[in-house]
């Protein structure tokens, strides 16, 4: 199988019955923004994963919630500024003087 055959799991294509589900939660939750925070909209468009898939959450609507897009946008921009920092802070060397200077 090819790298291109592979769905990557932050695939932004849906994944089969996600528009079901989607409709599922966003009726559960009342079509009200579930996060609250300071740009909310309070009518919820989107469904956001508690757990983000790239760290395994899945499409199970125990880990689904509704959104409106400010909130849902500020969440996931906030997911990847914290793993841009572990990623950073873990892929570091020692800092240690080059052995022709010393």
């Amino acid at each position: 199988m090819s790298w291109d055959e592979q769905p990557s799991p932050s695939s932004r294509r849906p994944r089969k019955g996600w528009d079901r589900v989607r409709r599922r939660v966003l009726r559960r939750d009342g079509h009200e923004c579930q996060i609250r925070g300071p740009q909310c909209l309070v009518a919820a468009t989107e469904v956001d994963h508690i757990v983000n898939v790239a760290s395994g959450g899945t499409d199970d609507p125990e880990n689904l919630r509704a959104a409106c897009r400010p909130c849902n946008r500020a969440k996931a921009q906030a997911e990847a500024a914290a793993a841009r920092r572990a990623r950073s802070a873990g892929g570091r060397h020692p800092t240690e003087r080059h052995p022709g200077l010393l």
